[in-house]
């Protein structure tokens, strides 16, 4: 097996640096999208190096949506509510009705004559 053309903690930085965008990270090192993958599997400071990218990335995220909730952007409200405070019960539901909000009628049939899943007949006992 030939010798990897990387260390793993070269494969990390580039990772950091691409805030864990891992075609990025491939750009930067000069090789495919795959071979960063191969690290990451291989490699726990690879994986963390990932792990703590989206992280950062999440706090980014997070912190914009503050700024817009404080500015008082009904859509960030909205949407902050439905992922932040579902517990609250700020949920989105559906509900299902019949035709014109009518209750839904189900019938079920029963075959008269059951086969197993496998085709085969049953015995009677």
């Amino acid at each position: 097996m030939a010798k990897p053309r990387y260390t793993a903690k070269q494969v990390a930085k580039a990772i950091t640096a691409n805030n864990g965008l891992l075609s990025y990270a491939a750009k930067t090192l000069g090789c495919a999208r795959q071979t960063v993958e191969a690290y990451v599997a291989r490699h726990e400071v690879c994986r963390e190096a990932v792990r703590a990218s989206r992280e950062a990335f999440g706090d980014v995220l997070e912190s914009a949506l503050m700024k817009r909730v404080d500015a008082g952007d009904t859509t960030a409200i909205a949407f902050g509510l439905r992922c932040v405070c579902k517990r609250r019960g700020y949920v989105e539901r559906t509900e299902v009705t019949g035709a014109e909000g009518r209750p839904i009628t189900l019938r079920l049939v029963a075959d008269q004559n059951p086969k197993p899943p496998d085709g085969s007949e049953l015995q009677p006992k």
